[in-house]
């Protein structure tokens, strides 16, 4: 009886401590793209309606900070100042005062961007459609196109470290 009690209480505080989900309002009905967090209560995402969202409060509440000229479905901030969104049609936005003004960069390609991910401040890395790669080494200020091997789509990117990703 004992060992049924314990196991019971264990249950009960392991279903009271475990992570739930709760639906939040974005503040869109648009199709929304990556988030990132760089501190804890400071949030960002993106959408297919060139809206730059954001939240200070942990994520309960949302709002458009910000629209771009085309579709955004990644954004990756760095630390608490520097982000890159990027997009439809070769679209590369960077941020320098926490999302306050994006400021555009020249991408050479057409095709749509799909995510982005950084491995430092200097060290980034940009995926899209047609097997598009790009990657900078200057903190997003200038994209290099490299092949990829694949003239596939790719929807994702993560770096573990500079050489394995």
């Amino acid at each position: 009886m004992k060992k049924i009690v314990l196991t019971s209480i264990a249950i009960f505080f392991w279903l009271a401590s475990s992570a739930q989900w709760f639906q939040q309002a974005s503040g869109t009905s648009a199709y929304l793209g990556g988030v990132c967090f760089p501190k804890q209560n400071v949030g960002y995402t993106v959408s297919d309606a060139s809206q730059l969202i954001k939240t200070t409060d942990a994520g309960t509440t949302w709002a458009v900070a910000n629209t771009a000229g085309s579709s955004l479905y990644s954004v990756y901030f760095t630390d608490s100042l520097h982000g890159c969104a990027v997009g439809a049609g070769g679209t590369i936005l960077l941020t320098t005062d926490a999302g306050a003004t994006w400021n555009l960069q020249t991408s050479g390609v057409t095709y749509a961007l799909t995510s982005v991910f950084f491995l430092n401040s200097s060290l980034g890395v940009i995926v899209g459609n047609s097997g598009t790669l790009l990657m900078t080494n200057d903190g997003g200020t200038t994209w290099l196109s490299k092949p990829s091997g694949t003239t596939k789509d790719l929807h994702g990117v993560h770096f573990t470290d500079q050489n394995h990703g």
